[in-house]
């Protein structure tokens, strides 16, 4: 597999590329999907920062989660935290792990930046 080759960006912004595709925060949604995860130590700070978790940030998770189960909207859309005006994550500070250490420009970032039609900062 050809990975594709994209400008390098100096920063995430205006991009959400990597958000635009994961439904929800991923880790958070295996966590609520599988409770038995939180007692891998992979998970763990995940679980704690999930159980911390309340107002906005914890109903959109919630209402993904009945929605999705129901089929009345796509897994794969964009995550519900992502803003879609600053296509920034507007609980940032609650992120999951696979979200924080996602890295700009590795190859996954190119991946999604090509699957969304990203090809250089706007």
């Amino acid at each position: 597999m050809t990975l594709p080759q994209l400008p390098l960006l100096d920063s995430c912004e205006n991009c959400g590329a990597c958000c635009s595709l994961q439904g929800a925060p991923p880790d958070y949604v295996a966590l609520r999907l599988n409770p038995h995860f939180a007692n891998d130590p992979s998970f763990a700070e995940d679980a704690d920062r999930l159980a911390q978790l309340s107002g906005e940030a914890e109903e959109l998770l919630d209402r993904y989660l009945r929605q999705s189960a129901a089929a009345e909207i796509p897994t794969d859309g964009p995550c519900v935290w992502l803003d879609p005006a600053s296509l920034q994550c507007r609980f940032y500070e609650w992120r999951p792990s696979t979200c924080r250490v996602f890295e700009l420009n590795s190859p996954g970032c190119h991946i999604y930046r090509k699957l969304c039609g990203v090809t250089a900062s706007e």
